[in-house]
């Protein structure tokens, strides 16, 4: 290959890698998912609290750091699930590690509202509040969504099912 060559697999190479670079060392330092658009998903936009609501409660699990849980993680959602389950809710998961000194809590997020933190041992305080907070929120989704409906044409109303 001569230096023509060259030159232009190396600027094919740049015009491909730089944007991907340059939006990657962006999510890096802001740590916004909607900047990393292949590794965009449904959870990661709820834990960042970017997204409509889905129908899951997000629990999320602090864990200080040099603590360790008495249980299994998968132990603990199994439990935790459970009690959703008498509400007929479900809930995703979020571990996360929180400063010293902090123990073990577990807050419920719906849509934009927050239930706790609860130390682990009181987690149970926040799934009943957690589980009515959901099912006014589905409610009021469910009257968005038929208002919203009942305002179309009858071609959106075909293209929209």
């Amino acid at each position: 290959m001569n230096i023509r060559d060259n030159l232009l697999v190396t600027v094919i190479g740049v015009t491909i890698i730089a944007p991907a670079t340059f939006i990657l060392g962006l999510y890096w330092l802001t740590k916004d998912p909607t900047l990393r658009p292949l590794g965009i998903t449904e959870a990661k936009l709820a834990s960042a609290g970017m997204t409509e609501h889905n129908g899951a409660i997000l629990t999320t699990i602090s864990i200080a750091e040099g603590i360790q849980l008495d249980t299994s993680r998968e132990e603990l959602e199994r439990t935790i699930n459970n009690a959703f389950d008498m509400y007929d809710t479900e809930s995703r998961f979020n571990y996360v590690r929180a400063p010293s000194g902090k123990g073990v809590s577990v807050t419920y997020t719906i849509g934009k509202n927050q239930f706790g933190p609860f130390p682990i041992k009181h987690a149970s305080e926040g799934i009943r509040p957690a589980a009515l907070a959901h099912s006014m929120l589905v409610k009021h989704v469910k009257s968005v969504d038929q208002k919203r409906r009942q305002n179309m044409s009858l071609i959106e109303r075909v293209f929209a099912e």
